[in-house]
């Protein structure tokens, strides 16, 4: 990084070589100062200038040029310990939640929940103003630091019963509530349960990632874990791992049928041999005797809410997913340690402290970097805005099968019928055969589709959970309005892929870009590349005419 000053009262040409490159070169009349400012990093020059005061010393305004290039976002404190981070636009930084764009700058949250999903650059880590008390909620008590406690009984009064021996005691009934507050006042309230390995089942091949690697050895020592990696970066590899380490009875809990399949076969390619495994969903029966249960979360909160199953192990897949009450009835659940999984660690609703209270001490890497190592895929998002959503998606589909001669296409569609519509539309146009897939699809019928069909039309049901490596391209046809959680699962779907050069499309009317387009949010603020295609030339490049006007 490097400034360069021109003084106000001389007339010279500056410039500023980098290697053979001239970036700058400007001619300086008498006047305001001005600052030739260049960054490394970011391969660009800017320059600085502002009027020029006979009262204000040169050195005075050196040093504000000088802060200004070396920091030039703003930084805002709030009142309940976070910071609102306001970033201009050509600054390739991501720090916290991305909660607004202007066009010439971004607005970032930096909260504990940021922090913890590794979102939040070291440098920016100090932004965040955690409490300083050490309290852990231990069976039917809360205890700690003599001084700890004497503050959460004045903070968290209404959770607590009275004081004894062993620090206080907590309500009958009130535990997960005491949880949740805590958790949302940025404490970690977990007691650390070492594991005891066994290791009974035997993996073959399994190999962690350095950040696998130090993730298990965190789970070894706690028992309890919160993982946000990205899609892609092998959050059930690390859960297999852990299951083999524990190697007892374990319940693992996804929110659709979609992932039971997805689930069995990982585990059955990493444990060969060992443990039994069932599927627990409706209309199955989910042998009991089973080593391992692999359950959708409606079948699990019937079946062992309440009941005297105990585990050794429970596994949340897509975490996020939950309902809050689901949340409060799968944390009764009798489980010794437990692993929450999910590549979006943030609620529509904002009660984000449902998933780290259910799983336990975070776990995270950095999206960028993981992208930057090549681990996970990096797509591109490119939004269509037109009027005539259906001829936009017959352009797109032509461009991805021009493109790919290999490979799986989705098209998500929201609602039943419109997926019909679309299936029917896309076999008409392409002249191929597209089946269509939703929630009444059996499983197995939804695995022998994604083998043998380029192009798929589906539901929510491919969302979340689904680990389809062939993947080239997918297409947003109908979405859930606004939804940021489900914007970043199904371009998440493309980071599994072996491919690159991938793109997640979303089409959309003027009405649905102006109303929904803080759903690209999440992936902008993860250093995703979002932009606005233009459809008169996706037209010309697929050899279409005369409907640019009307697209």
């Amino acid at each position: 990084m490097d400034i360069r000053i021109l003084n106000k009262r001389t007339r010279r040409s500056g410039y500023y070589v980098r290697g053979e490159k001239a970036l700058v070169d400007l001619w300086f009349k008498i006047g305001p100062l001005r600052v030739v400012y260049y960054s490394e990093d970011l391969d660009m020059a800017f320059l600085y200038s502002y009027p020029a005061n006979d009262e204000e010393q040169l050195p005075e305004r050196y040093r504000a040029a000088d802060e200004w290039a070396r920091r030039p976002y703003v930084v805002l404190p709030q009142e309940d310990g976070s910071a609102l981070v306001i970033v201009p636009a050509w600054l390739d930084l991501q720090v916290g939640w991305l909660v607004n764009e202007t066009g010439s700058h971004r607005i970032y949250r930096v909260d504990h929940y940021a922090l913890w999903a590794g979102l939040v650059p070291e440098e920016f880590s100090d932004l965040v103003e955690l409490p300083k008390l050490n309290l852990i909620v231990s069976g039917d008590h809360l205890i700690g630091p003599e001084k700890d406690l004497e503050e959460a009984w004045k903070k968290y009064r209404e959770f607590l019963l009275r004081r004894d021996e062993k620090g206080i005691k907590i309500k009958e009934g009130e535990r997960w509530n005491l949880l949740l507050a805590l958790v949302r006042d940025g404490v970690l309230p977990f007691m650390p349960t070492p594991v005891e390995v066994k290791n009974r089942w035997k993996t073959s091949g399994l190999e962690l990632r350095d950040y696998q690697r130090a993730a298990f050895e965190r789970f070894l020592r706690t028992g309890a874990v919160t993982v946000t990696w990205p899609p892609g970066a092998g959050k059930t590899t690390f859960a297999v791992a852990c299951i083999a380490a524990v190697s007892g009875k374990t319940l693992v809990v996804v929110p659709s049928v979609s992932i039971l399949r997805r689930w069995a076969d990982e585990l059955k390619r990493w444990i060969p041999s060992g443990p039994r495994i069932a599927l627990l969903y409706s209309g199955s029966n989910g042998s009991q005797a089973a080593d391992i249960i692999i359950s959708t979360y409606q079948m699990a909160l019937k079946r062992y809410v309440g009941s005297d199953h105990e585990f050794e192990l429970l596994v949340v897949d897509e975490a996020h997913h939950l309902p809050a009450d689901t949340f409060s009835k799968l944390a009764t659940i009798k489980a010794k340690h437990r692993i929450a999984l999910t590549a979006s660690p943030f609620r529509e609703d904002g009660r984000t402290e449902l998933i780290y209270a259910l799983g336990g001490f975070p776990v995270a890497t950095g999206w960028e970097e993981l992208m930057k190592k090549g681990v996970v895929a990096k797509p591109e998002v490119v939004i269509y805005v037109t009027n005539y959503k259906l001829q936009a998606l017959n352009f797109v589909m032509r461009k991805v099968l021009k493109d790919w001669k290999d490979g799986t296409v989705i098209v998500y569609c929201d609602y039943i019928d419109e997926g019909r519509q679309v299936a029917a539309f896309l076999e008409n146009a392409l002249r191929i055969d597209v089946p269509f897939v939703y929630g009444e699809t059996p499983l197995r019928d939804r695995y022998e589709v994604l083998e043998r069909h380029r192009v798929i039309v589906a539901t929510r049901v491919f969302d979340e959970g689904m680990d389809i490596p062939n993947l080239v391209a997918s297409v947003e046809y109908s979405f859930l309005f606004g939804s940021r959680r489900q914007e970043l699962q199904r371009a998440g779907r493309l980071m599994h892929s072996l491919w690159r050069g991938i793109r997640h499309y979303v089409i959309m009317t003027p009405e649905e870009y102006e109303s929904y387009r803080k759903r690209f949010l999440p992936l902008i603020g993860r250093g995703i590349t979002v932009r606005v295609g233009d459809l008169a030339s996706l037209m010309r490049e697929v050899g279409v005419q005369g409907l640019a006007a009307q697209a």
